[in-house]
């Protein structure tokens, strides 16, 4: 969001104010107390809502070009197989 801020200065764009609202639903399953909890993310809903004078075709193209350069999407976009280790003292688990 900073970027795309600094980004629409540069262009020296009339813009007054960026806002994010943004919902990383989760879940949790079974029970701590089995040893069996499972946790499951929920897709992350994102919505950028820019004030302005700029014409609405110069506010789609901010808007577009803020999700195509967002590392948060780019992260959710990608499958990440979590590699896990554990270690004590120094020794694996």
């Amino acid at each position: 969001m900073t970027q795309l801020l600094r980004y629409s200065e540069y262009l020296k764009y009339k813009i007054s104010d960026i806002r994010m609202v943004q919902v990383n639903p989760f879940r949790l399953s079974r029970s701590v107390v089995q040893n069996n909890l499972q946790a499951f993310a929920e897709p992350v809903d994102t919505h950028l809502f820019l004030n302005g004078e700029e014409s609405d075709e110069i506010m789609q193209n901010l808007l577009t070009m803020g999700a195509k350069t967002c590392y948060l999407h780019a992260a959710l976009g990608a499958q990440v197989i979590p590699q896990i280790s554990l270690s004590l003292n120094g020794e694996n688990i």
